[in-house]
């Protein structure tokens, strides 16, 4: 995963203006791999805002040991007052 660059050619940007996104924000492909089900499939390209902050049932992406893995952000407790 990287920046989003403005001459990257990706059939998933068909039609997209790359300048259009913020400096933070990178792109991710999600690989052959990636075991993930549901919306997402293999080859399908995120468009990820560093700046955002995660909400409950996001997706988010971490860095575990040395690879960037796609999760689904889930609060725990919300306080009611």
């Amino acid at each position: 995963m990287g920046p989003v660059c403005l001459g990257i050619d990706h059939p998933a940007l068909a039609g997209y203006d790359p300048t259009r996104f913020k400096p933070a924000c990178y792109l991710g492909e999600v690989i052959k791999d990636a075991g993930v089900g549901g919306p997402l499939m293999e080859d399908d390209l995120l468009v990820v805002d560093e700046q955002k902050l995660a909400q409950h049932d996001d997706l988010v992406i971490v860095e575990v040991e040395g690879e960037q893995r796609l999760f689904s952000s889930y609060r725990t407790c919300v306080a009611w007052w």
